[in-house]
């Protein structure tokens, strides 16, 4: 593995918005500084209410208001108009950004609204997650989904972290935790959920699989 990555990445990630609502307190400046910004279809609401300047427009377009999509045109935002509904507006986005060669990646306004909008979320970066990292924020948590590796977190003690293999995740190991966990399996199953974070250092690393990390916010 290599040296232990430091996470959140904020610097050299691509944010992509999505069409749901984000907290009121929402904290701009933990978005850090995006190498690109994206919405996704309707996620251009997001980046209005936002007041944030979109680097393209990615998506079927049927969520977005048309006036909204004239004044991008006219700025000549980059815009890529993708019919198909096979595959949805965020992993159209994935899948155009890392055509430009982008491997982290900030999701933002894809959780809360629908429940089954979360779940596709998930699913959709977990199709991509042996090659990119990406940060979902919720208003409660971020999710990672990343591939495996050795990542450290600089956390608050008495934090909340749960891991869920999605499905299986192997080799687990973990320090800063009060459940330590050494060379682990974990499956779909309740075994990870609420750890708490002892020391303000935490490690997570893993041989091979899937694993779905929430670190929750504390309120």
């Amino acid at each position: 593995m290599n040296q232990s990555i430091e996470l959140p990445v904020l610097q050299n990630h691509a944010l992509i918005l999505g069409n749901s609502t984000i907290a009121a307190n929402f904290d701009p400046t933990t978005l850090g500084k995006p190498r690109l910004i994206v919405a996704a279809d309707g996620g251009a609401r997001l980046a209005q209410h936002m007041g944030l300047k979109i680097d393209a427009l990615i998506g079927d377009l049927d969520s977005i208001p048309p006036e909204l999509l004239a004044q991008y045109q006219a700025e000549k935002v980059t815009i890529r108009h993708l019919a198909s509904q096979n595959i949805n507006d965020l992993e159209k986005t994935i899948r155009y950004l890392r055509q430009q060669r982008v491997d982290n990646f900030t999701l933002l306004g894809f959780t809360g609204a629908r429940s089954d909008q979360t779940m596709a979320t998930l699913c959709v970066c977990r199709k991509f997650q042996t090659r990119a990292r990406f940060r979902i924020i919720a208003n409660d948590c971020d999710i990672y989904l990343l591939p495996p590796d050795q990542y450290h977190w600089t956390c608050p003690p008495g934090q909340t972290i749960s891991l869920f293999g999605f499905p299986q995740a192997r080799g687990i190991t973990t320090s800063g935790l009060q459940y330590e966990l050494k060379k682990a399996t974990l499956k779909s199953s309740s075994r990870g959920v609420s750890n708490v974070v002892t020391n303000s250092s935490v490690t997570i690393s893993w041989r091979a699989g899937y694993l779905l990390i929430f670190q929750m916010r504390r309120s």
